[in-house]
């Protein structure tokens, strides 16, 4: 199966941070955010996102956040495509 990214508006998200962990809370909020912005998908775990100074379980834990809470919006909602998550991979 071949992934392809569909046409549309993917922001690259950042990594938000409390107190030197990752702000999942946060992450949760970024996410609605990007859904209620009618945004596509999202570019998670990526350069912008400061994988280079997050260990591979921390990358992984980030992703799974995003996708987690991509998946609850597009069921809640089922108005609309759910978004499409990217993840990087290309540091490890």
């Amino acid at each position: 199966m071949q992934f392809q990214v569909k046409r549309g508006v993917y922001p690259t998200m950042v990594t938000p941070y409390k107190n030197g962990e990752i702000d999942y809370q946060a992450v949760d909020a970024l996410v609605e955010w990007y859904w209620k912005q009618g945004c596509d998908g999202i570019f998670a775990a990526c350069q912008s996102s400061e994988i280079l100074f997050l260990s591979l379980e921390e990358r992984v834990g980030l992703v799974r956040a995003v996708v987690r809470k991509a998946k609850e919006l597009a069921r809640a909602d089922a108005s609309r495509p759910p978004m499409q998550i990217v993840a990087s991979g290309h540091v490890s």
